[in-house]
């Protein structure tokens, strides 16, 4: 269940200016059309200011206050930038306690820090690491000397293969595959040769990959997603 503030504590807490009666209480957030009273709802776009005049919410996060609506505003400059801070805050993300589950398989020379997570049916190969705060959801595995950065959130079926790394706060999505083989093949004649992939990706802080996101091993350097990237879903 998310939270619940009133006007000006939310005005506050989102750095906006507001309109009405700063007591009024607000227990969730949803769009012009599906909201209640007691939600705030949104304007991100001047398309749906029409809709606006409709809405059951009770109070409307907008550029600026709309003529003829009956309604209380917060009013930001950007609205889209400050719903995702408003989004966070009546539905905050869950916190995990710390250790690593029972039936998670962890090996003895692997490295994971005691403020970490490691859901059962992960799993942790020898030499790999898991930083301060990084979650590892089921399903999640972690080949030989694979590195895991802090507050990251690995989520199910995640695989990362050998000697891939991963820097801080990145989160993949389900299903995202990193470090797999290459295409290499070498033509001999009427047949194909393997051409050997034994580089390694690298993944740099602040990226977000969707679910299915498939990064290939570099022959024999690194394959590197830059700082801060975000890739939507089934990209190769």
């Amino acid at each position: 269940m998310g939270r619940s503030f009133t006007l000006s504590e939310l005005a506050g807490q989102l750095g906006a200016s507001f309109q009405g009666d700063p007591q009024l209480a607000l227990r969730g957030i949803a769009p012009l059309s599906a909201a209640h009273e007691g939600d705030l709802t949104f304007i991100t776009n001047p398309r749906y200011l029409p809709e606006a005049k409709d809405t059951r919410a009770s109070a409307i996060l907008c550029e600026k206050a709309l003529p003829g609506v009956d309604k209380a505003f917060v009013v930001v400059p950007n609205p889209y930038l400050v719903l995702a801070k408003a989004i966070a805050l009546f539905h905050p993300a869950p916190r995990y306690a710390a250790g690593v589950r029972p039936g998670a398989v962890v090996d003895g020379a692997a490295s994971v820090d005691p403020a970490a997570v490691v859901f059962t049916g992960a799993t942790v190969s020898a030499g790999a690491k898991v930083g301060k705060g990084s979650v590892l959801f089921p399903g999640v595995f972690l080949g030989e000397g694979a590195e895991v950065g802090e507050d990251c959130l690995i989520y199910p079926n995640v695989t990362i293969r050998e000697n891939c790394r991963i820097g801080n706060r990145v989160i993949l999505q389900p299903g995202v595959v990193v470090g797999a083989d290459g295409f290499g093949f070498a033509r001999d004649k009427d047949k194909y040769v393997k051409i050997p992939q034994v580089g390694n990706v690298v993944i740099e802080d602040d990226v977000e990959l969707g679910a299915n996101v498939c990064v290939d091993r570099a022959v024999l350097g690194t394959t590197r997603i830059g700082q801060g990237t975000k890739l939507d879903n089934l990209i190769q």
